[in-house]
């Protein structure tokens, strides 16, 4: 039969000597439902809110407090075993018991319960040698720090990083990424004039290190003078990546990152919306489309037709070649180089005649390798993408635009695109309409779709083709 004593620190709580604890209430008693901790020790939570170790419970009520220097221990080693006689209180080894002083005053390392002497660095607890022998742990603690923590110069004699060298470092690395296919060969020009302009507007010889949040802001307040918001927020964008690359993600030059401060971030999304909404519609109306093909020449018609009928831009014209085509059947099978997404469009039956003029109008000898499966090709042997001051598509186009009286302000090849998104969105099929834009749909839908049909795609083509034909 259990023997039942009160709780010395707990009142209302009975203690037996087979290891329970019960709650006496006016009415009931309860037993205390025990869990396990740490090392499977056993424990209750008490009415008064306190979580004490069964072991401790039993021996406190039923052989007294704990002696200065001893612990609880379980005879038979079983933590779970909390009988009263499979309990006694007993010295503590030596190792927690005997822990040694530090050697002398300034000593670096301390002494673990487990025998060692160790030191936490850098959130890691690390261990140098026995507490008997500490001119070895203290001598290995110093071989450690020589290699690892003492390696990097004192901050004062550290090398300043010039603007200039990032700026080479940088372009050098994204040079190798266009040589191997990771980056475009208009992303790596629009990075190289960006870090031209930082050159300009801060030097080559400032240290970054230098460099201040009233200084960032001032070359945000001059980059905004020549720019719309668009134009701003992809141009600190590219900042931000300039010099971050020096951080510690990266080539690891600096210590910590950059701070730009409050004064260099791209404009709000809800100031570009704004901006927006005050804009007239960046939209071409299906007559005024075919006034600028009348007046257009050369391959230009051709891309136009692209570009209204399959929602190609600029640098895709450009980058089109003979194996994305097939007018047979009259389908373009293009992945959109911005993004990687597969594309695939159906082609008007007047697309497929202007691309055929196209052809015609190639350069047939001496062209490049690389230009010789390239559809459009300029007179001059040369690609049509954009490369130097400005993108010749968009610069015939808004020639084109001009003689047709069509042009104004924020308009351009691009806005086709606009106007092929608008018109083919009555149509209501939106995952149809991403796939023939080359739009990256990072949607869970998208996620399960294995492919779009192509007749979910010629709906989308005839959708526009009614909006086209409907203009006289």
């Amino acid at each position: 039969m259990p023997t039942y004593l009160p709780c010395i620190d707990s009142p209302g709580v009975l203690v037996s000597d087979a290891g329970e604890v019960w709650r006496v209430g006016k009415k009931d008693c309860r037993r205390l439902k025990q869990r396990s901790v740490r090392n499977n020790a056993q424990a209750v939570t008490l009415p008064d809110g306190k979580t004490r170790l069964v072991h401790r419970l039993v021996l406190e009520t039923f052989v007294g407090p704990c002696p200065p220097g001893n612990e609880p221990r379980h005879l038979n080693d079983n933590v779970t075993d909390n009988r009263a006689d499979n309990l006694a209180w007993t010295p503590k080894t030596k190792t927690e018991s005997t822990r040694p002083d530090k050697p002398y005053e300034g000593f670096p390392l301390f002494a673990h319960r487990n025998g060692q002497w160790a030191k936490k660095i850098a959130g890691r607890l690390l261990y140098f040698g026995p507490w008997d022998d500490w001119k070895a742990a203290v001598y290995a603690y110093h071989r450690f720090q020589q290699k690892f923590i003492d390696r990097e110069p004192e901050k004062d004699e550290k090398p300043h990083i010039m603007i200039g060298d990032l700026i080479d470092r940088f372009l050098k690395d994204r040079k190798s990424q266009v040589a191997s296919g990771e980056l475009t060969q208009r992303s790596y020009d629009d990075y190289e004039k960006t870090c031209d302009r930082i050159a300009a507007l801060m030097g080559r010889e400032k240290k970054i290190e230098q460099l201040t949040p009233d200084e960032f802001a001032k070359f945000r307040e001059s980059l905004a003078k020549t720019r719309n918001l668009t134009t701003l927020s992809n141009e600190i964008g590219r900042v931000r990546v300039v010099f971050n690359y020096a951080g510690p993600r990266h080539l690891n030059w600096l210590d910590r990152p950059v701070v730009f401060g409050t004064g260099f971030k791209k404009p709000t999304r809800k100031s570009m919306r704004v901006k927006r909404a005050s804009e007239q519609p960046r939209e071409l109306s299906a007559a005024m489309i075919k006034a600028t093909i009348d007046a257009s020449v050369g391959q230009l018609p051709a891309m136009i037709m692209l570009g209204i009928n399959c929602g190609l831009g600029n640098n895709d014209c450009a980058l089109l070649t003979k194996h994305h085509l097939d007018l047979d059947s009259g389908w373009l099978t293009f992945p959109r180089p911005k993004t990687g997404v597969g594309r695939r469009a159906k082609l008007w039956p007047e697309t497929i005649t202007a691309l055929q003029e196209a052809w015609k109008l190639r350069p047939k000898k001496r062209l490049p390798r690389e230009l010789q499966t390239r559809w459009f090709v300029t007179k001059y042997r040369s690609t049509w993408s954009n490369e130097g001051s400005g993108c010749p598509i968009s610069q015939s186009f808004r020639r084109a635009l001009k003689a047709a009286g069509g042009h104004r302000k924020g308009l351009g090849f691009y806005t086709l695109r606009h106007t092929f998104q608008t018109v083919a969105e009555t149509c209501g099929d939106f995952p149809a309409i991403s796939m023939v834009m080359g739009h990256v749909d990072n949607s869970m839908s998208a996620v399960y779709r294995e492919r779009i049909d192509d007749s979910r795609l010629e709906k989308v083509a005839e959708t526009v083709k009614k909006w086209w034909d409907a203009a006289k």
